[in-house]
């Protein structure tokens, strides 16, 4: 997915619907020994949020050691805190995924792996927790066949793309999850893959030519094969080669 320099990490911003703070750095240049030894990159995601005194002092009192006991909190806190741990947990994997979108990257369809969470009350000392503030999640990239460099990374592009909450495309979807499944199962992953291009062909159209949504969704359009080579040409595309030449599919022989 992403590879880093020294030191390095990218930092995530979010202002809407909350404040939230997401980065994300290799787990090897981590100094903490976290119970989850999974994944070659952490995902954290923290917030801040004003708390009632009463509320402060019930989590002061449930704090043993380094945890919070759940089971002595009274069910209108855990509810509040459940939700934080809810939007914290979506943002972060809606980050992984519209950073992989943005720059081209696929993997395996969850790349996020298991996560931990943990409560602080002036952000220095931290309590685990299975519900609460702030969410570590370790994440897959050794499954991707594009690894972006840090430093490359379009960090405002993903923030705006999560904030405004957009969804990574049905065909990319698909693609990812034949990829996943290519080892396991090839049939079904070509199967999957076949159709996740079909998809995203039908997407493409519909973009370049507007007002052809309905079109591609519900008439028999000609074979894939057909389109790429005959029509597909002809579409005013933006991306351009280095050349300033069209992409084009090449011709046959």
């Amino acid at each position: 997915m992403c590879s880093f320099g020294a030191g390095e990490q990218l930092e995530f911003q979010y202002t809407a619907p909350s404040a939230v703070d997401v980065t994300i750095k290799e787990r090897s240049r981590l100094s903490e020994d976290g119970a989850d030894q999974h994944g070659n990159a952490f995902c954290t995601a923290s917030t801040r949020r004003d708390i009632e005194p009463n509320m402060q002092a019930e989590m002061a009192e449930c704090t043993e050691g380094d945890d919070v006991r759940i089971g002595k909190l009274q069910d209108n806190s855990v509810k509040l805190i459940d939700g934080i741990f809810s939007e914290l947990r979506a943002i972060s994997r809606s980050t992984v995924t519209m950073f992989n979108w943005t720059h081209g990257s696929d993997g395996p369809l969850n790349l996020y792996g298991p996560t931990q969470a943990w409560y602080s009350e002036d952000g220095t000392t931290w309590s685990r927790y299975s519900l609460v503030r702030l969410i570590r999640g370790s994440f897959f990239p050794e499954g991707a066949s594009l690894v972006i460099q840090a430093k490359y990374a379009q960090t405002d592009h993903v923030i705006r793309k999560v904030e405004a909450e957009a969804q990574e495309p049905l065909g990319r979807q698909l693609f990812r999850e034949a990829w996943g499944q290519l080892s396991t199962h090839p049939r079904s992953a070509l199967v999957i893959g076949v159709t996740a291009a079909e998809v995203g062909l039908k997407s493409l159209i519909a973009t370049l030519v507007p007002g052809t949504d309905w079109l591609m969704q519900e008439i028999q359009t000609p074979p894939m094969g057909k389109i790429l080579r005959k029509f597909l040409p002809t579409l005013k595309v933006k991306a351009k080669r280095v050349d300033g030449g069209p992409i084009t599919p090449p011709k046959e022989d």
